[in-house]
């Protein structure tokens, strides 16, 4: 065997371990879950048909990294929807319901912790509740928050629950339409699954273009 055909096949073999390794980081990539909040109760549309505000009104994003750890939350409300609180403001819930050590940081400034196992107008109960500031003005159309508990959070599959309390809905939030009717929406349907992380895209594109090198080599050792 000459000396072009081993790198021929030494170059071979790299590419494939970088599209391998491409596919590993993917399955290995951050655990993302989106929610869209788009089922309000009756003080927020008591009629579908003549309904003013009738949604969706938001989308809740949930970040766990893949080692484990506190999850981000992004609650991003849609068009001219605030979330605001004045009392309750979001509500969320925890598959297994393990709340030692519990903990909220990096918060969106007025909102806070309102406690856990706690009634959700309309919606149940939900494992954790957030308050907020008061619904007037010019409420915030986006909420951050990190939570984290003793031993972390393995998935972030463990919030796209109905809880262990009886919560009808995922993720629960106060919304706050540009008429000021205020009133609150529930969200169970999901809109994206795990995300892959550009690494995996890297490693996969290196892969793809080294195939494509290799196959001009061939073509020319063949001559």
């Amino acid at each position: 065997m000459n000396a072009k055909r081993v790198l021929i096949r030494f170059s071979l073999c790299l590419a494939l371990a970088a599209i391998l390794a491409g596919a590993g980081a993917r399955r290995a990539s951050a655990d993302t879950i989106k929610y869209i909040i788009d089922v309000p109760n009756s003080d927020l549309c008591s009629n579908p048909i003549t309904c003013a505000n009738p949604g969706p009104y938001g989308l809740v994003t949930v970040d766990v990294p893949v080692s484990g750890g506190p999850a981000d939350f992004t609650v991003s409300m849609y068009g001219s929807y605030g979330i605001a609180g004045g009392g309750p403001a979001f509500a969320f819930n925890i598959d297994d319901a393990g709340f030692a050590g519990l903990f909220l940081s990096n918060l969106t400034p007025g909102f806070d912790l309102d406690g856990t196992d706690k009634q959700f107008d309309g919606f149940g109960r939900f494992s954790v509740v957030l308050s907020g500031p008061a619904p007037a003005g010019h409420p915030p159309s986006e909420l951050t928050f990190e939570v984290g508990r003793t031993g972390g959070f393995s998935s972030a599959a463990l919030f796209a629950s109905d809880g262990t309390f009886g919560a009808s809905e995922f993720f629960g939030a106060h919304v706050i339409p540009v008429d000021g009717k205020t009133g609150f929406a529930g969200g169970s349907d999901s809109v994206l699954s795990t995300t892959p992380e550009p690494v995996a895209l890297l490693l996969t594109g290196s892969g793809l273009l080294a195939l494509a090198l290799i196959g001009k080599m061939r073509l020319h050792a063949q001559r």
